[in-house]
Order: C-alpha cells, then sequence, then structure tokens
C-alpha cells in the first residue's frame, strides 16, 4: 500500500533538505527567497504552503495548482508575475541583500576555516605538561 503524505508548510515550519537546509519558511521570506519557495510549490508534489503564505507570495485564484502534484509552467508563469511586480527599488534591494548575504555567508566561511587551521595549529603545538617542582 503506497501512502502520499503532504506536507503543508507554515511560516515556522523548517525545511530538513535542500539549498535552505534548517532556515524556516518565515527566514526565507525575510532574506527575500521567495522564488525558491515558488519552486518548492510548483515542482515539488508533497510540498504546500499555509494560505496565509501562498498569499505573501501571491499564489492565488488561477496561478494555484491542485496538490499533491506539479506544474512547471505554472512556475514560470508564477516567477514572471513576481518579478514583473517588482518596481526598480525594489529589485534593487533585493539584489543588494543578496550580494549582502553571499558576502557574509563567504566571510563566515573564511572565518570558520581560520579558527579551523588555528585550533589544528594550538593542537600541534601543545607540549607535554612536566612537572619541575621537587617532592618534599
Amino acid at each position: 500500500m503506497d501512502i502520499l503524505h503532504l506536507r503543508t508548510m507554515a511560516r515556522k515550519s523548517v525545511f530538513e533538505a535542500g539549498k535552505h537546509e534548517l532556515l524556516s519558511v518565515q527566514q526565507i521570506i525575510d532574506i527575500n527567497k521567495q522564488p525558491y519557495l515558488g519552486y518548492q510549490y510548483y515542482k515539488r508534489s508533497r510540498i504546500s504552503f499555509t494560505i496565509d503564505v501562498l498569499e505573501e507570495l501571491g499564489i492565488v485564484g488561477k496561478l494555484t495548482i491542485k496538490k499533491p502534484g506539479t506544474n512547471p509552467e505554472m512556475y514560470e508563469e508564477w516567477k514572471n508575475w513576481f518579478y514583473g511586480n517588482m518596481d526598480d527599488m525594489e529589485r534593487i534591494k533585493r539584489h543588494s541583500v543578496r550580494l549582502k548575504n553571499q558576502r557574509n555567508a563567504l566571510e563566515d566561511h573564511e572565518h570558520q576555516s581560520k579558527m579551523s587551521k588555528t585550533r589544528h595549529k594550538m593542537k600541534q603545538r601543545q607540549k607535554p605538561q612536566t612537572f619541575t617542582g621537587g617532592l618534599k
């Protein structure tokens, strides 16, 4: 017997795999990655979102699809609608946020690499402790 589970994600729901693993739906919205959520909705048959999230993404009316199911063509239509409804300032803001996030991720990765190398060197340099005092 084959059972199909549909996961309806709310704002606090966390992705357990994928590009934005361990981020909640709200965190993804906050970092302006709504196209990722649209991708998940239209191209993953077992993932849906609550009505308030779908409304915020603009997935209403004829843009909704029957779940479980996929519709990659509808994703392209939604993406064109989503980017077409943005004004120039919103595009600039999203682009700058994306660059800032990429820069922060790179700096964090570099910092972690340096710390890892430093810890490794410290482990190699540790001298055995010896007792130099005399016994009474």
